[in-house]
């Protein structure tokens, strides 16, 4: 188990790759997990995702949609504070949907709006290749957590 800070607060970058006058542009999430872990008790809110410089770049532009937190398979999202961001995802599958799916259920996304939150989420609604992110239960205030990361192996028992 590793404890840290668990509060992420305006996050703003984006990255650019180029191939054979193709130009990319995309942001690093600001969390990526992947494995048997459950991140919890986290705070990430107020991050802002502006637009990239794109003015040398006018042919063959490509700006993928920004996404801030990225998971897979095996990670469990829960009791979370992601409010208030202004990124196109808030969360964003990368499991197959082969995999079971994701709990991300009982987190605050800043309303108890179930069609607010899910335009927030990218997952099997949206690509019917990636698995299903379950959100319901949601908080209903900002039972949030500030003070500690805690991820644990969830294989160990």
């Amino acid at each position: 188990m590793s404890n840290s800070t668990g509060v992420w607060k305006n996050n703003n970058y984006y990255d650019y790759q180029t191939n054979t006058n193709k130009h990319t542009f995309y942001a690093q999430p600001i969390v990526q997990l992947e494995g048997n872990i459950r991140f919890e008790r986290n705070s990430l809110y107020g991050n802002t995702i502006a637009p990239p410089d794109t003015t040398n770049y006018t042919n063959n532009l490509t700006i993928q949609p920004a996404e801030m937190i990225r998971i897979s398979n095996g990670v469990t999202l829960n009791e979370n504070n992601i409010s208030d961001n202004v990124y196109p995802y808030w969360l964003s599958i990368s499991a197959s949907v082969s995999y079971d799916n994701i709990d991300a259920t009982r987190n605050w996304w800043g309303t108890t709006d179930a069609n607010t939150i899910a335009e927030k989420v990218f997952d099997y609604a949206d690509d019917p290749t990636k698995a299903v992110a379950d959100l319901s239960p949601v908080l209903t205030g900002s039972e949030a957590y500030e003070s500690t990361l805690v991820l644990a192996d969830l294989s160990s028992g």
